[in-house]
C-alpha cells in the first residue's frame, strides 16, 4: 500500500477526487487550502492500483507547474484489507517510476564504480595469467557491470534514450 500526496492548485481537487473514484482507491482526503492557493490531497492506494493512479495524475495534472506528486510507503493501514485484496496487492508489480529510480542509481560513474572495475580487472588478469577459471569467475562477480546492463535493458524497454545513454557511459 502507498500513500500518495498531491500538492496542486485548489482547482485540481475535483480532478483528483474523480480519479480516486474511477480507480476505486482506498481513501482520498483533501487538506485545507494554503495561502498560495494550493492544497494537499492525500490518497491511500493499493500497490496494484498505484501505476494507473500515477499515470492518470501525471496525464491530467502534469502540465501544471505547481503540481507535485509524492509517493510514500505505508507500513500499516487499519482496518486491514480483506484476504483477497491483500493477495491481489501482493501480486502487483512495482511502479515504473520506482524501477526507474532504482536502476538509474546503478548507472552513476563514481569512485566506487571505478575502484570495483579496477579490482575486477586486476583479479581477472591474475586469473588469466594463472589459467584459473575460478578466479576469472570471481572477477566477474566483483565487476559492477550488471547495473548498467539492467539500466540499458530498461531504457530500451521504455524507449528512454537518456537512460540508455547513462547506462553506456557507466
Amino acid at each position: 500500500m502507498k500513500y500518495v500526496e498531491v500538492i496542486g492548485a485548489a482547482g485540481c481537487a475535483d480532478t483528483v477526487a474523480a480519479i480516486a473514484e474511477q480507480l476505486e482507491l482506498t481513501d482520498c482526503r483533501v487538506g485545507p487550502a494554503a495561502s498560495d492557493d494550493t492544497l494537499a490531497l492525500r490518497l491511500l492506494v493499493s500497490d496494484d492500483k498505484l501505476q494507473p493512479a500515477l499515470d492518470a495524475l501525471q496525464t491530467l495534472l502534469g502540465t501544471q507547474p505547481t503540481t507535485r506528486i509524492t509517493v510514500l510507503p505505508v507500513e500499516i493501514a487499519l482496518p486491514a484489507p480483506a484476504r483477497e485484496e491483500r493477495e491481489q496487492e501482493d501480486s502487483a508489480t512495482a511502479a515504473r517510476e520506482a524501477l526507474y529510480a532504482g536502476v538509474e542509481k546503478n548507472t552513476r560513474l563514481d569512485a566506487n564504480y571505478l575502484v570495483l572495475v579496477l579490482l575486477s580487472t586486476a583479479v581477472a588478469s591474475i586469473g588469466l595469467i594463472e589459467n584459473s577459471v575460478a578466479v576469472v569467475i570471481g572477477a566477474m562477480v566483483i565487476a559492477p557491470l550488471l547495473g548498467p546492463n539492467i539500466a540499458f535493458g530498461l531504457g530500451t524497454a521504455l524507449g528512454d534514450a537518456a537512460l540508455m545513454r547513462k547506462a553506456t557511459l557507466a
